[in-house]
């Protein structure tokens, strides 16, 4: 099966939303995710572009 790239770009200030949900709503140790939680605030502007692989369907002629 042939696979195509797919781009989603999210900006920091999501991402941050996120980790701090599992930051703060987890019963373990993240104490290692400070770190990234503050980076990600004082870059929110920024965006992440992740790429994930979908499969690649032929379009019928």
């Amino acid at each position: 099966m042939d696979y195509k790239v797919k781009e989603t770009e999210i900006k920091y200030s999501d991402l941050v939303t996120i980790i701090s949900g599992l930051y703060f709503g987890a019963d373990e140790d993240l104490s290692n995710t400070e770190d990234l939680i503050d980076f990600l605030n004082e870059n929110e502007d920024s965006t992440a572009v992740i790429q994930s692989l979908t499969p690649f369907i032929k379009e019928a002629e």
